[in-house]
């Protein structure tokens, strides 16, 4: 079977950058799919000379400045588009409308408005393009392992989640994680809604899910990204450590994030089943936000 071609757009840090010196870590597009197979890295896209430079250099494959540059000698198959949110939502639709790839992977949160993110997802579906969002957590094996164990206890969970630098641009992670692990949304109530910047908030609420109930708290910086507890079992896990599920711990296989996930979009591709976020999943996930944002908190009249 041929190699997937592959091109990825915005050679920034999780395109190219992040921890792409560290020999132990996978957790860039460009390192993740140097380390797998059928997947076939043919170009890269970006605006700095600077970074073309440096990615040709390292991968031995062709840079160019614009899509514009790259239709000329290429028509990828896949195509990663890591670029600032702000400038996401238009190079996806450039890409749709002027390449025929089968599958587009884009950064969360895709656009910062839910009217945009819906015009988006249905343009690809009407051009055949299957859309994955990179939710890595949902892909990663601790995560995946642990949700078989919650289930196996099977009793309802209450818990804490802390998020960073944004409700839509950060928190969507953490939202995308518990509905994954924790099952349908049910109900809601904002506990405390600001603007952090003209484009997000931050927002603390209180969720229901069929199998926990989660309180979600904004904080400028985050050692503690969640604990869980019920009278039997707890969770609980910090930055950059392993998960730890009643005493158990969970190895923190995050280390190869990106790996993992293109380890699960492949199984898509060829249709086995995967545990990765789909295009519906991820307007759910949305969705979700985007009514909160909308709702007024408890104590507003």
């Amino acid at each position: 079977m041929t190699n997937i071609s592959c091109a990825i757009i915005g050679l920034g840090n999780i395109g190219f950058e992040h921890n792409r010196n560290s020999f132990n870590l996978i957790q860039n597009h460009a390192k993740a799919f140097h380390s797998i197979n059928k997947i076939k890295l043919i170009c890269g896209v970006d605006k700095s000379y600077k970074k073309r430079k440096l990615f040709k250099k390292i991968y031995r494959v062709d840079t160019f400045k614009n899509l514009d540059e790259a239709k000329k000698l290429h028509n990828p198959e896949l195509f990663v588009v890591s670029v600032n949110s702000v400038n996401l939502f238009n190079i996806v639709k450039k890409i749709a409308l002027n390449f025929k790839p089968k599958v587009i992977v884009c950064e969360k949160p895709i656009a910062y408005q839910y009217n945009k993110i819906l015009k988006l997802v249905s343009l690809l579906k009407k051009k055949r393009i299957k859309l994955f969002i990179n939710f890595q957590r949902r892909s990663d094996p601790s995560y995946i392992s642990l949700k078989k164990s919650i289930n196996k206890n099977g009793v309802r969970m209450i818990g804490k989640v802390f998020y960073e630098k944004g409700f839509i641009y950060n928190c969507c992670h953490y939202i995308n994680l518990m509905m994954f692990m924790f099952g349908r949304y049910k109900s809601h109530e904002v506990l405390m809604k600001k603007r952090l910047n003209n484009l997000d908030y931050k927002i603390n609420t209180l969720v229901q899910f069929e199998k926990a109930s989660v309180n979600f708290f904004y904080k400028k910086k985050c050692l503690k990204e969640f604990e869980f507890k019920n009278n039997k079992n707890y969770l609980v896990k910090f930055k950059n450590k392993a998960l730890n599920y009643n005493s158990k711990k969970y190895e923190n296989t995050l280390k190869y994030s990106q790996k993992n996930f293109y380890i699960e979009l492949l199984k898509s591709i060829f249709k086995k089943k995967a545990n990765i976020c789909s295009a519906d999943e991820a307007i759910e996930t949305f969705r979700l936000i985007f009514l909160m944002i909308k709702k007024k908190q408890h104590n507003e009249k």
